[in-house]
Parts: C-alpha cells; sequence; structure tokens
C-alpha cells in the first residue's frame, strides 16, 4: 500500500498550535504470534478511541503507525488523530512473520520527525514526541538500533512488553537507556488504554508547562522493574 501524502507542514514554523506528535511502533515479528498480536491491536483501536474523545483545549494530537517484522513499513503518515483510522491504515491486515527490526523503525520514526514536524520540542515548534512500543521480542538489527537509538533522547518512550519478559525488560533497558538521555519508562504488555491515556495527558501537561512531569500512579522510571 503506497504511504499517503503527507500533510504539508505550516507556511511560518511557530504560526499554528503545538501539536503532540504520538509514534506507534508494533512488532510484527514470529514471537508475536497467538495472542499478542491481536492484544496489541485491541489496545491501539481502543487507545485510539480514548484519543479522539481527548478534550478540544489540549494540544492537537497527530498520530503515526509504524509495523516492523524484517523490515518496517510507515503505515500512514503524522494524521491529526479524529481522521485517522488505523484498519484502513492496513493494521488489521498485519501477521506475525520474519524478524525484529526495531532499528528500522527507529529510522523511520526519524525520517517522520524531520519531514513532517517543525522543529518538535523547541517553544516555537511542534512537541517532542511520544513513543509507544508495543513488542514481545528481542530487536535483530542491532547495530541498526545502536545508530538510532539517539533518536530516543528527543523523545519519551514507553516500551509494552510481555510482563513474563524479564530477560526482555534487561536487554531493552540496556539497549535503549544506552543514550543517556531517553526518558524511557517500561509497562505491561496488557496495559489498558485508559491507563496509556493518562500517560499522554501527562505528556501534555509537562510538555505545555516545562515542568517535572507528574507521572500516573503505577509509573516506573527507566531501569526500574516491569509494572505488574
Amino acid at each position: 500500500m503506497p504511504l499517503p501524502t503527507p500533510p504539508a507542514k505550516d507556511a511560518e514554523p511557530g504560526s499554528g498550535p503545538r501539536r503532540l506528535p504520538i509514534f506507534l511502533l508494533l512488532d510484527c515479528s514470529g514471537s508475536m504470534r497467538g495472542g499478542a498480536l491481536d492484544t496489541a491491536r485491541q489496545t491501539i483501536r481502543a487507545l485510539l478511541s480514548r484519543l479522539r474523545e481527548a478534550p478540544r483545549g489540549q494540544a492537537p494530537l497527530i498520530v503515526s503507525l509504524i509495523s516492523y517484522d524484517s523490515r518496517a513499513v510507515q503505515l500512514n503518515p503524522l494524521t491529526p488523530v479524529e481522521d485517522f483510522d488505523p484498519d484502513a491504515a492496513g493494521l488489521a491486515d498485519l501477521c506475525a512473520v520474519g524478524t525484529s527490526a526495531l532499528g528500522d523503525a527507529l529510522r523511520l520514526v526519524k525520517d517522520s520527525m524531520d519531514r513532517e514536524l517543525e522543529r518538535p520540542g523547541s517553544p516555537q515548534g511542534d512537541l517532542a514526541p511520544v513513543l509507544f512500543l508495543f513488542t514481545d521480542g528481542i530487536p535483530t538489527d542491532e547495530e541498526e538500533l545502536k545508530r538510532q537509538r539517539r533518536i530516543l533522547a528527543s523523545t519519551s518512550v514507553y516500551v509494552l512488553l510481555d510482563q513474563a519478559s524479564d530477560l526482555r525488560k534487561k536487554y531493552f533497558e540496556e539497549i535503549l537507556c544506552g543514550t543517556g538521555e531517553a526518558r524511557t519508562s517500561f509497562l505491561p504488555f496488557t496495559l489498558g488504554a485508559d491507563v496509556m491515556l493518562e500517560y499522554v495527558y501527562a505528556e501534555l501537561r509537562n510538555l505545555k508547562d516545562q515542568k517535572p512531569i507528574r507521572r500516573p500512579r503505577g509509573y516506573i522510571q527507566a531501569r526500574g522493574i516491569v509494572a505488574r
């Protein structure tokens, strides 16, 4: 499916409202066979439904879905959440096959930020992105991941992992926190959409007010244990 043309940037940086970009990265490798991929799909649909109901006073939310197995694909450009249909973009057709090219997925995040955002994180530009990563496996393109992980220093990253996977959690702690600056937290794979929505609101409050973020109940800092 060809990627739709992304919306044009504002003619003048800072002339419009600051948008909050949300990237949904979905692992579709073979380790997601069974119920894992279906659970992730359901959570993504529910999260988007909640986001569409967000108060209009919040910053405009724009969303992009990126799937990855042996290679990564951006299923849609950053799109206003009220206009985004994940199943029309291809969510319903994804299947669990191949390896896990997370580094390639992060490359697409960087490309999208460069192409579609106005000076993310700056006072005159879009807000710094939030990244939700749904995964149940170890990335197989480690060298590419090490090259691309610096992009995480300019995002807030929420990794949703299999609850029973302590070894995977330890791996992600090491590979994702290797930037030294990444704001990364680890959450249960089956975390409900309502709780995820709280994290989005927390990011909005933090990024808008430039104050230390007040995390929702149950938040666990990077290098902590996975919430149970």
